[in-house]
């Protein structure tokens, strides 16, 4: 039983570890695309950034008439941030700005801007000489693009998803937990009936064989009463 109990915390522990993998598969463009055209905020599970300063920042950087949009992602996209705001924007039949967040970098797409390359480039350079998490990047950013002030960013907790927009979660992510799931459960129950059937198999040749030496008692007794018979 030990060690069915090792097996089955280790299958466990590999259950945990595909379950974070999973739920760490980064996003798509597509999938920004489909949130962020209309909530106008993306975040990846895990940034540094609030939905309520994400919000802001988007607020301000609206605040001229500008159809401003911000995802902060939590891994650095292939390509770059630049591009991945590019493949964004290309999915979005929109005018406006989008500005892509990421680990190590920033950068933007849009569309009909009121905003000129150089204002959004100022704006970036304003954004990484205060430093900061992203939320105080994306502040700054939009503060710079509006000519406001900088706010001060959400001193609560720093959720790993905002409850609003709610990113979209990939397709193929919770049947593979499920699948999994199964899996474990699966290998699980056969170990349990592996070892129950072992356990039930050992108690009956441990009765098999209490009964032989008590057969063998019950032989030499009935012997020597023979012998006995015999004599008389």
């Amino acid at each position: 039983m030990p060690k069915l109990r090792f097996l089955i915390v280790a299958l466990i522990s590999v259950l945990l570890v595909l379950g974070s993998s999973l739920a760490a598969v980064a996003a798509t463009p597509d999938e920004v695309a489909d949130i962020i055209v209309d909530s106008g905020v993306w975040l990846d599970p895990g940034v540094s950034i609030s939905g309520t300063d994400a919000n802001t920042a988007v607020t301000i950087g609206r605040s001229d008439g500008e159809r401003f949009m911000l995802a902060v992602l939590d891994e650095d996209p292939t390509g770059g941030a630049t591009a991945f705001a590019d493949a964004v924007f290309d999915r979005l039949d929109v005018d406006g700005l989008l500005l892509v967040v990421t680990p190590s970098e920033a950068g933007f797409a849009g569309n009909n801007s009121i905003y000129s390359a150089d204002e959004v480039d100022s704006a970036l350079d304003a954004a990484f000489d205060a430093g900061g998490n992203d939320a105080e990047f994306a502040l700054s950013f939009a503060a710079a693009l509006a000519g406001d002030a900088v706010p001060s960013t959400d001193d609560g907790e720093q959720p790993a998803a905002v409850d609003e927009p709610v990113p979209a979660t990939g397709g193929g992510g919770g049947g593979g937990v499920v699948l999994v799931v199964l899996i474990v459960l699966g290998v699980g129950g056969f170990l349990w009936y592996r070892s129950r059937k072992k356990q039930s198999a050992e108690e009956v040749e441990t009765s098999l064989d209490e009964a032989r030496v008590e057969i063998r008692s019950q032989l030499g007794e009935v012997a020597n009463d023979v012998l006995d018979l015999e004599e008389r």
